[in-house]
């Protein structure tokens, strides 16, 4: 399926009365969460917190009719995955009825898709979540096998307790089902939008410790033990940025988890984080050797073997930099 198919397919359902060239906006409106943080407020004050406010209509048009194998561009979907609710466009379906629902799922099997009249927001919200998540990798299409599987009652796998699951060669087990986790996100040459605020807060640790000013554009002239310092800690942001999409994925409640997880991650390292330091640097280290040996149990993600390694464990961290939860490695009162 590719994304100009979903979209006419979604069109017959939702915002029905929306013209072709200002689908593309309404549709990824519906599926971006609230702002969580100022530099998102004020994103979307400006107008620009969704990445397809102020593409040209024609170009939006294009999108929508698959025109030349048109899609969202690579960075514009990575944007769009970091802000993803997939609750939030399963809410769009509240004004659905059933005899439509039912006619989704028939157009749904057409594309060898599974569902029901009850699962079909879900089913759909999946597809939608996917589709974004192959174009942030240059793809515009996915296939059968990529789409979560429901079993013959039309029931997702994530609805299996994840108490029941362990992670093996990259596959999750589940009873007797077993789902292969998505391809682990890798760091690109160009950051990303959406990695800013965490590489910031690098950049003025390593500031501190260096007594000279430091941004993104400077990491490449950084000493060797801070540059290879930023490698490991970007590795191990999109190690976690990977589990907590995957989880989003796989789990029908996975993102409730995954946000347990961040909660209980803070609270246990909020003393050592605010604690006085030589610099900023000294404090991201302890932070982190802090995190990487607390125990971890109010999520149920934390109880599922080998899913919570050492690398996700770093990588919260520079998550709940990204969530404005942790502010700055060098003034914790701002």
């Amino acid at each position: 399926m590719t994304f100009s198919e979903f979209l006419k397919l979604m069109h017959s359902y939702i915002g029905c009365g929306v013209t072709q060239q200002d689908y593309v906006l309404y549709i990824t409106n519906l599926i971006i969460r609230e702002p969580s943080s100022e530099s998102e407020e004020a994103a979307e004050e400006a107008d620009n917190y969704n990445p397809m406010s102020g593409k040209s209509p024609n170009l939006l048009s294009k999108i929508y009719n698959g025109e030349s194998n048109r899609k969202i561009a690579v960075n514009d979907a990575r944007r769009l995955l970091s802000l993803f609710s997939k609750t939030k466009f399963v809410d769009e379906f509240i004004s659905v009825d059933m005899e439509a629902r039912e006619n989704l799922v028939g157009a749904l099997k057409k594309h060898e898709i599974t569902s029901t009249a009850e699962t079909v927001d879900e089913v759909c919200a999946e597809i939608f979540y996917r589709l974004i998540e192959a174009m942030a990798t240059g793809r515009n299409y996915i296939s059968f096998s990529d789409i979560p599987h429901v079993d013959r009652y039309g029931q997702r796998l994530a609805e299996a307790p994840l108490t029941s699951v362990y992670v093996e060669d990259g596959v999750i087990h589940i009873a007797d089902e077993k789902i292969e986790l998505p391809i682990q996100l890798t760091p690109e040459e160009e950051f990303a939008p959406y990695e800013l605020p965490y590489i910031n807060a690098l950049c003025d640790a390593y500031a501190d410790a260096l007594s000279m000013i430091i941004t993104p554009d400077d990491i490449d002239k950084l000493p060797n033990r801070y540059h290879k310092d930023f490698v490991s800690q970007r590795e191990a942001y999109f190690a976690a940025e990977s589990l907590q999409r995957s989880v989003r994925e796989v789990y029908s409640d996975g993102e409730d988890q995954f946000n347990n997880l961040k909660k209980e991650a803070y609270d246990g390292v909020e003393n050592t984080y605010l604690q006085d330091y030589e610099n900023g640097y000294k404090r991201l280290q302890a932070v982190i050797d802090k995190m990487l040996t607390m125990p971890l149990s109010a999520s149920t993600l934390a109880r599922t073997t080998n899913l919570i390694r050492n690398m996700v464990r770093k990588g919260i961290c520079h998550v709940l930099v990204n969530d404005g939860r942790i502010k700055s490695w060098v003034n914790t009162d701002e």
